[in-house]
């Protein structure tokens, strides 16, 4: 059984509208969540933008980001969703969560921005334990810094996996409090 998983009905009405909802507070802009097209069947990924990216090159939807009030900071925000049954009744087609990811970005120049920290989440992560629950719980990675911060995994709700890992509805809550953290412990001290 896997965690955090959905139909694909929800996945592509609901899961939209949440993902949106998440970050309008923070965004000066007009949010949309786009599904991004995917070669393989059994994959979606989402993203989220201000359209500050061409919104037909799919290609970069990592980098996809939105602006916030401190000028020279972006964020970006999207998941990865895999299911392992496609079939011919997509609706009833259950999908799970691979991962959830938040990005800090600091914009360098005109052309450029460098990677201040990621904030994310693997709730069907099959590493061996500890590392397991530290990648299924939200965690940051500190991007900006030395080896070996970047590939360092800070769970924030580690010991509470049981609650986060309950239901979608968790687990979301769980990366809003992880993100309003990120917002008050970073983000309002740049």
């Amino acid at each position: 059984m896997s965690n955090i998983a959905i139909t694909q009905s929800d996945l592509l009405t609901f899961r939209v509208r949440n993902i949106i909802d998440m970050f309008s507070h923070m965004s000066i802009k007009k949010l949309k969540c786009d599904i991004i097209p995917s070669s393989k069947p059994n994959i979606k990924f989402f993203a989220i933008t201000d359209s500050k990216y061409d919104l037909t090159d799919y290609s970069n939807y990592r980098e996809w980001t939105f602006r916030i009030r401190k000028p020279k900071l972006l964020c970006g925000y999207n998941e990865i969703w895999k299911t392992n049954n496609i079939g011919r009744f997509a609706n009833n087609t259950e999908w799970y969560l691979d991962s959830a990811n938040f990005y800090l970005h600091k914009i360098e120049d005109e052309t450029s921005t460098r990677n201040l920290l990621m904030l994310h989440s693997e709730p069907n992560n099959t590493a061996n334990s500890p590392a397991r629950e530290f990648k299924e719980s939200p965690h940051i990675h500190i991007e900006c810094a030395e080896h070996p911060f970047p590939k360092g995994h800070i769970p924030l709700k580690y010991g509470q996996l049981d609650i986060i890992l309950a239901s979608l509805e968790e687990l979301t809550k769980a990366i809003e409090e992880a993100v309003f953290i990120v917002e008050h412990e970073f983000i309002d001290r740049l």
